[in-house]
């Protein structure tokens, strides 16, 4: 099961999205790309009511390190942080990196899942 860090803010979807960006940067984290996937819904005429958007973030020195841990455990990059609306409250998402490679059941990348995933929370618990 994969276990998963919410975090609520009152600031707008907007402002959310710029502020993570500004907080993931100074830990050395960027935003590879967002996918505003509600925008796609929209386009697409699926019926969605909430905003949805999926960012890539990614710190290329500690994912060369769990690429050298463990090849496969390239399947989970980058990390990604939903930001969405939902009931007209914003809120940050993330599956933890812990539970993701929790399968692999291996020391070293677990200890560096939990680096990144503390790291990513503090980023995020900013916002």
């Amino acid at each position: 099961m994969i276990s998963v860090f919410t975090h609520f803010t009152d600031l707008s979807f907007k402002d959310a999205f710029d502020r993570l960006s500004t907080s993931l940067q100074e830990e050395k984290f960027n935003v590879l790309c967002s996918i505003p996937l509600s925008e796609k819904f929209k386009d697409k005429g699926i019926a969605f009511d909430e905003q949805l958007t999926i960012c890539e973030v990614c710190n290329p020195f500690e994912a060369n390190k769990v690429i050298s841990l463990h090849e496969q455990a390239m399947f989970f990059l980058p990390c990604k942080i939903i930001i969405r609306t939902k009931n007209q409250k914003t809120m940050l998402e993330m599956a933890l990196p812990t539970s993701l490679v929790a399968p692999f059941n291996h020391v070293d990348l677990t200890q560096l899942a939990q680096s990144i995933e503390d790291t990513l929370i503090e980023a995020i618990k900013r916002v």
